[in-house]
């Protein structure tokens, strides 16, 4: 049976304990790349890392921008200080 997604009504975003670190490619196939930016404003604090490209996903696929900002967080927790875009 075929689903239509329903449109979510957000009506106030929340903070978190933790850094949150979200990828988002512009050309996903699976997830749109309109979702990535949508969590992003409902995470307070959070940091949004716009891979330009296509791809499911945003890490390994050959961008060092991309790489580097998740292999950062992952080994010290730190976002960066601003949003990203990078690159393929």
């Amino acid at each position: 049976m075929i689903q239509v997604p329903v449109p979510v009504n957000h009506k106030k975003s929340f903070n978190t304990a933790t850094a949150v670190l979200i990828i988002g490619t512009t050309q996903d196939p699976a997830t749109p790349y309109v979702w990535a930016k949508s969590l992003s404003k409902y995470i307070v604090g959070s940091r949004l890392v716009t891979l330009k490209g296509q791809g499911h996903t945003g890490y390994g696929r050959g961008s060092a921008c991309t790489d580097d900002a998740v292999d950062t967080y992952l080994t010290t927790g730190k976002t960066p200080a601003k949003n990203l875009i990078c690159t393929q």
